[in-house]
Formats: C-alpha cells, structure tokens, sequence
C-alpha cells in the first residue's frame, strides 16, 4: 500500500514539474537521454502480452500489437469500415461462398510469398482442439462451415470451409449466409501463418529468432518485463509507405506507472490515462491529450437463472435507478456517455435507443422502483441483498461503490456486498456462473452490432446470464439471410437491442472512449472505434531537423 502512494506522489511531483519543463500543452520537447539516443524510434507504453501468438490471446492490448505484425485477409479505415490487406479484392455468392484473391506481391518477412494455403493452415490450426484458442468464436461465429463441430471434436479440420482454388485465392463456404463476414474477419486470430516455423519451433514459433511476420513490421526483441521491439518489414507489400523504421513497446505495471513514464519523458505515447487525474492531465497537456470513442460498453450482468435476479421487476428497479449520469460525469469524467444498450449508438447499422422511462425524472423513476421492488416482496423488513463481482481495478470498485450507495440511498432497502477477485478468479466465477451481479465488459471485434448482440443467443458460449429468449435468438437468426438490404439488417438489429430492453437482460452503464497522450512531435497518431493504431503511419518531427512528410 505504501508502494502505491509513493508512486501516486511521485506521479504527482514529475506532473507540476513538468508543467515547468514543457511549455504549455508540451510544445517545447524537453530531451532525455534515451530520446537523445533514439530519435528515430517511437516508443509507446503497453501491458505485458499474454502472447504474440495470434490464436492464443485476445486481448485488447496484444491484438493491437499482433495487427501490426500479421495482415489479415481485411483491415479496418478511420471509421471501421472494411479495406483490402493482403486480399486485393473479394466477391461472394449470396454471402454464402466467399471468395478472397490475395495480392501477387504479398510475403512474409523472410522473403517467401504468402499464398491461400497459409491462410487454410492458419484457419484449420484456430479450429483445432488442440490448439485450445480462447478466439475460436473468430470461425464460429461467423458460421464458417463445420466449425463448431471440428471444434467440439465431431469433424475433422480438413473438413472446415475453406480451401485454396489455387496459389493466390481462398474460398470460405459458411453453413449460412452471413452479410456482415467481410466486416466481421479483421481479427489477428484469422491472419495468416506461417506453417513451417510453427512446425518447426512449436511453442518456441513467437520467439524472436524464430518468428516470420505478414505485417509492416516483424519482432526484434522480446525482453519480458523490460520492452519489445518491432522492426521494420522491408518485404510487407505496402512498405513503401512505412513511415518510421522501428517501435519500441515498453510494459507498464500500473497506469501510475504508465503516466510518470510519458511525463519523465521516457514514452512518446502512453497506454492510457490514470482516470482520476484526467482533469489534471487535460489541464496541463491539452495538445498532447487524445480521447477517443470506442465501440466499447461497459455493463453489469446478471445471473437470470436464480433469485433475486430472476425476477425482471427487479431487474427494472435497479436499471431505473442506476446512477449512470454520476458514473459518467463524476467517477470517469472522460468524455463516456451514458448507454441502456450493448451496441453503442455509433456502430454500423444501429442507431440510439433508450428506454421510455430514461426520459422521466430521477424522483418518478425512484417512486416507480419502489413500487416494483414492493410488489416483488421486498421492504425494510426483507431488504433486497445482492452481491457486485468485479475484477481487480480501482475504476470497478468506484462504479460499484457509487452504484451500491446510490441505490442503498434513493431505495432504502437495498444492501449490496462488493466482491473483487483477481482476474483469473474472477473469470472462472463467471464461465461457472457463481455470481449475482458481475461487472462486464465488450469491444467490438468488427464495426456490426452482431460483435454484440450474437453472445445472448441461447446456446452461446459468450452466454454466462443463461438469458434465454426464442424470440430473440429468432431475430437474430433472421439476420443470416441472403436477401436481406443494408436497411433490414439494421432494423433486425435495432428490434434485438429492443428485446434485451424489454426483459432488462442486463444493466448498460456506458460506452467507452479511448484516451492516450501522445507527444506533439509525434506525427500520424490516429485510433478508429476499434482501437487499431497503425504504427507504420507514425512518424517524428522536431521541428527542427525532421522533414519528412
């Protein structure tokens, strides 16, 4: 504990001094030794990676590390939306049979040609049971054919929908007709790989020495704890517009530790922002300070199969009250608006939704949410008891604080017990269903509301509420159709996002945003609504002596 304050306070002393040693908004670069020494490299803090394997992690921090060292089939432009990669074009027939031609003058980083067939290897290997990918549902659930079956062991990989007409094009059949599979395979997951280093290194494939990357960049160095190094890839088929020659990815314990690290002058851009102090940062670099919104949603789930959240009076009288407006103003205050759907507002094909009661004042919505909570059996005497299960983070534990006293406060009986678990705890708590409330949260994997929407089907392993609702799981399915027009798809999703209001399947809190700080010399910095930054469009400029453009 007393570590944590001395690193506060240290945080805290480099911020003022700082202000002194950077003109206002940091115009004026204040030099360090390493930068003095590494002016041509771009350093950006980061979480150490669960892995560089494509296949065998998923999170937020490593996809945006792997994107930039394997090409996909697709990439994503500023607002989400589908691009050619190492596919120069595709077709499909009625979104069934999807055809990809890759580009002629595509390689990895040794040289050899990336071809069809490392995209069947890479695909068959994600499927593979024995590969035990956490992002399987990368194939399934996009319905690629047998999928499921290979993974439950029913089928064999050879048998998964995908094959190579010849050297330069990749066919993929799916069970159904899926619109939104273009949009929906931009995942490092479904990048191809190399297969003769991973025959031949195993486990070891992602060490350095041993690793052939499809992306602008390739690993250099991979000190655990200290930095990675990525290096540019002379033979990525876009090279020529690679605009540095090397990133250096520093790991950072803690987001105090993050934030001295970019104040001292050791990162060119942080990993983030401390949220209680994000006042303070705006204030003080207001040039440097990047906030972003991410398709993102943060949200409480709630085990649907048991008491008391079996009851959706409660659930309303608890989704009504929720102090959304004091979480996103007081506790974040980052730019996060208040959301009541899994979708934000600003994804493709989906608009705004809110309940009819969000329009009513706090004190109808609080006289409604006793009346609800009466008529489910609850009063002073027979108090309604919860418990909020949340990973490890003090921003968790600030939102379940606010949201248990306000609702303690405005309802009166209503007694909430916090419960922090450490991540891997936490996580076997929630696949097993052993909680009441659970704080949750979800990105979008592509720019489509499915990416939400697909994980409270009935029989979905995303699924740990047990939110059960045919007429839901129909909607959905509606969507996998051929003839459905841009208009209709939207409007299936739109009815979906209805139906999870309607039962209060879960309590939507808000959408996220994206904040890092970056350094004004620092050129081409851009983040889409999936967070996929591309290090090869950053560049230095001085001021000075830098003229590229």
């Amino acid at each position: 504990m007393k570590g944590g304050h001395l690193k506060y306070l240290t945080f805290i002393c480099l911020l003022f001094l700082s202000a002194c040693d950077w003109q206002v908004g940091g115009s004026a670069y204040r030099e360090t030794p390493y930068a003095k020494a590494n002016k041509k490299d771009i350093v950006i803090n980061i979480s150490e990676p669960e892995s560089l394997d494509p296949q065998l992690t998923n999170g937020t921090n490593d996809i945006l590390i792997l994107k930039n060292l394997f090409e996909r089939l697709v990439d994503t432009d500023e607002n989400g939306n589908p691009i050619p990669a190492l596919a120069e074009s595709w077709e499909h027939r009625d979104y069934r049979v999807w055809t990809f031609y890759l580009r002629k003058d595509a390689h990895w980083s040794d040289g050899t040609p990336i071809t069809a067939h490392d995209f069947v290897y890479a695909w068959r290997r994600l499927v593979d049971p024995q590969t035990s990918s956490p992002v399987v549902s990368a194939l399934t659930d996009v319905w690629v054919l047998n999928a499921k079956e290979i993974v439950a062991g029913k089928k064999k990989v050879q048998e998964l929908g995908v094959k190579a007409l010849d050297d330069y094009t990749f066919e993929v059949t799916l069970e159904k007709s899926v619109p939104f599979f273009v949009i929906g395979i931009d995942h490092p997951a479904l990048a191809a790989l190399p297969k003769k280093s991973i025959q031949t290194y195993a486990k070891k494939w992602t060490r350095p020495q041993n690793m052939i990357s499809s992306g602008a960049y390739r690993l250099k160095t991979w000190n655990i704890s200290s930095n990675i190094e990525i290096v540019r890839n002379p033979y990525y088929w876009d090279d020529v517009h690679t605009k540095n020659e090397k990133i250096v990815l520093v790991p950072m314990n803690s987001q105090i530790s993050d934030t001295v690290s970019y104040v001292s002058g050791n990162a060119d851009i942080s990993g983030g922002v401390v949220p209680e102090l994000f006042a303070r940062i705006k204030s003080h670099y207001p040039n440097e300070l990047k906030v972003y919104p991410l398709a993102c949603t943060y949200f409480y789930d709630v085990n649907l199969t048991r008491a008391p959240f079996n009851d959706k009076r409660v659930r309303l009288a608890l989704s009504m009250t929720l102090p959304r407006e004091i979480i996103v103003s007081k506790v974040l205050g980052q730019g996060q608006e208040v959301g009541y759907t899994l979708t934000p507002y600003f994804i493709n094909h989906f608009t705004k939704l809110e309940p009819e009661w969000a329009k009513w004042s706090l004190e109808k919505r609080v006289a409604k949410a006793k009346q609800l909570l009466k008529e489910a059996g609850y009063s002073e005497q027979n108090p309604l008891k919860f418990e909020i299960l949340y990973n490890t983070s003090e921003t968790h534990k600030h939102i379940a604080v606010t949201a248990s006293t306000e609702w303690a406060k405005q309802l009166g009986f209503v007694q909430v017990t916090l419960n922090n678990m450490e991540w891997k705890t936490y996580l076997d708590a929630m696949r097993l269903g052993n909680f009441s409330m659970l704080r949750r949260g979800g990105c979008a994997g592509c720019n489509d509301p499915s990416t939400f929407l697909l994980g409270n089907l009935s029989d979905s392993p995303d699924n740990h509420s047990g939110y059960n609702n045919p007429h839901y799981d129909k909607v959905i399915q509606d969507v996998f159709r051929a003839d459905i027009s841009d208009e209709q798809l939207k409007q299936q999703y739109i009815q979906a996002e209805k139906i999870l209001l309607e039962d209060v399947a879960l309590l939507v809190i808000h959408s996220h945003v994206g904040s890092r700080l970056v350094k004004t010399y620092v050129k081409g910095f851009k983040a889409n609504q999936l967070e996929t930054i591309k290090f090869n469009q950053l560049w230095l400029d001085y001021g000075k002596t830098n003229t590229e453009k």
